[in-house]
């Protein structure tokens, strides 16, 4: 998106430089640890995530001082410390292989190797350190052993410290792989404001033209921070220095910086922002506050966007933000889901239906994590009604860490399931025609839709009281699950959600999973495979929801059987 601001406007607020040649330049990286300089000087909210000086990760590489040739592993806990600060990077691995730590090659990476033999984006951090006068380097491929299974899961779980406690994060933004390097050559055009003169009125004024979307497309939209794994990195560590494809570009969680705007990037608000998180709320001890939970959902939504090459990593890579998030609320963390949270976190949404990791356990199917794709929330509004309660939750973890990954999991819920077969076939996210099984079949009800494929607003379809058939979208959690035929389908109903317009009762809707049996023969344990939203009050009432047309809200009828269900 393109702005206009006035030539008074743009010199009174924005502080536009010409660039030297390169972003390897001294004035290039001068700019970039003044910024380092100042966030470290006058940013509290900058070191509010950090333990303390006395953490440090179990490895971290030591690469001397300017003028020195070798780097050597460090293991804090056995070799002495120079300085207490060291800095994290991150990086696409790619598809070249290059030097790792591995269990055979410890003591020979302690003695010392060139830095010569780094791949270029290595070496041009250690540039960026020794300008930065820090002289400790967190890599992941040589400060984890990549070859043991107990220090991956040992490591992994400590993403939170590692890059929290860090002193600025090294982001290779504008590479694909280690052998692309950081620095690149300035492009005074993508980023130099355009110049327009205008005739307002009689009087003909300049105006500058500024790109608001930059910062999305060198930073946010990059292959770099489209990866999981990056997605917390970036957000946990208290400064990031990108070095993009036309210039640095800095971000803390006070403000955005680059090199053309040295004081701040125009209309930027960077989502490294926990405040939420550390609200004193009055509210019982253990339960997420209201916004904090926004916060998280935000979180969540924006990172199942990102691309994991192991698909069951998607609540590791996640492990680090989760931690953050139980350091400060001390609640339970199910497969991704907050204990104190759950029953509003089980109605997510698949953006579009996911494709199905094969032999791979990633989470339970009642977790946002059990697949790769985009999911998002409908966040509760005014007329919100629970309609299910859960009555106990569990995950198996696969190690000591309760954030990582999981081989299994199950809720136990009561809540009112309906039992139903689809009269139509089913197109994701359309109106569909459900036959509750608790009602007689009237066939000489069934809905008809004049025009097949604009089909009328459900809520403009009605039935007769005794008909069975209700209006309702199904929205598939899997590209290989199907609604339709005379197979029964088993709808959950965890709320109901009521529309207020104008103070005044306008429309309701029912909630919910939608669920399978495990097994043929099972009429207690079940799995996620969707989810469904039944419209309208006569449909509602018809399922066992007896709605208050005054303020919307919501109750499960007299005659309406609660049943005790596991979903795995």
């Amino acid at each position: 998106m393109l702005n206009l601001v006035t030539e008074s406007k743009f010199r009174r607020h924005f502080s536009y430089r010409n660039l030297p040649p390169a972003t390897s330049s001294l004035s290039s990286l001068g700019v970039a640890y003044s910024w380092y300089l100042a966030c470290r000087a006058m940013h509290k909210a900058c070191r509010r995530l950090q333990r303390g000086s006395n953490w440090y990760p179990t490895r971290l590489l030591d690469v001397g001082v300017p003028g020195d040739l070798k780097w050597k592993l460090h293991i804090c806990a056995e070799d002495d410390l120079f300085s207490p600060n060291y800095m994290t990077i991150s990086y696409r691995w790619g598809s070249l292989p290059s030097l790792t730590l591995v269990q055979s090659n410890i003591n020979e990476l302690r003695r010392g190797k060139l830095t010569e033999e780094l791949p270029q984006t290595f070496r041009d951090a250690i540039i960026v350190l020794h300008r930065f006068s820090i002289r400790y380097l967190w890599i992941d491929s040589l400060c984890i052993i990549q070859d043991s299974l107990e220090d991956w899961e040992k490591e992994s779980s400590m993403m939170r410290d590692v890059y929290a406690n860090s002193c600025c994060n090294i982001s290779a933004t504008a590479s694909s792989e280690p052998l692309g390097g950081l620095f690149r050559n300035h492009q005074k055009g993508p980023i130099q404001p355009g110049v327009v003169a205008m005739n307002i009125g009689p009087v003909q004024k300049k105006y500058y033209i500024l790109d608001s979307s930059y910062w999305d497309r060198q930073v946010l939209n990059t292959v770099l921070n489209q990866r999981g794994w990056v997605f917390q990195e970036r957000l946990l560590a208290p400064r990031v220095l990108h070095f993009a494809s036309h210039q640095i570009l800095f971000e803390c969680f006070s403000d955005q910086k680059c090199e053309a705007f040295v004081q701040g990037i125009p209309w930027q608000n960077s989502l490294k922002s926990f405040e939420a998180i550390f609200i004193p709320t009055p509210q019982e001890q253990n339960i997420m506050s209201d916004a904090a939970f926004d916060l998280w959902i935000n979180l969540v939504e924006l990172y199942t966007r990102c691309d994991l090459t192991k698909p069951d990593d998607r609540l590791a890579a996640f492990s680090g933000l989760a931690h953050l998030f139980q350091d400060t609320n001390g609640d339970d963390y199910l497969s991704g889901i907050w204990r104190s949270r759950l029953l509003e976190s089980l109605y997510w949404e698949a953006e579009r239906p996911m494709r199905r990791a094969l032999g791979v356990y990633i989470a339970p199917s009642w977790s946002w994590a059990c697949g790769n794709g985009p999911i998002k929330w409908n966040r509760p509004q005014r007329g919100y009604t629970r309609l299910s309660s859960v009555l106990d939750a569990r995950t198996q973890n696969a190690s000591s860490d309760c954030t990582g990954r999981v081989v299994g999991g199950s809720i136990r819920v009561r809540g009112l399931l309906l039992r139903a077969t689809c009269e139509d076939s089913v197109t994701r996210g359309r109106p569909c025609v459900l036959a509750l099984k608790s009602k007689p079949t009237l066939t000489n009800n069934r809905a008809t839709f004049t025009n097949e494929t604009e089909p009328p607003l459900p809520a403009l379809v009605h039935f007769s009281n005794d008909s069975p058939y209700v209006i309702s979208t199904l929205n598939e959690d899997f590209e290989d699950t199907n609604y339709g035929g005379d197979e029964d389908i088993y709808c959950l109903v965890l709320h109901a959600q009521s529309v207020i317009w104008e103070e005044s009762f306008s429309d309701t809707f029912l909630e919910g999973v939608i669920l399978k049996p495990v097994s043929p023969s099972s009429s207690e344990s079940f799995v996620r495979t969707g989810t469904f939203r039944i419209r309208g009050r006569e449909c509602a009432e018809k399922s066992g929801v007896r709605i208050n047309i005054k303020d919307g809200s919501a109750c499960l009828s007299e005659t309406s059987q609660l049943t005790e269900i596991t979903i795995v």
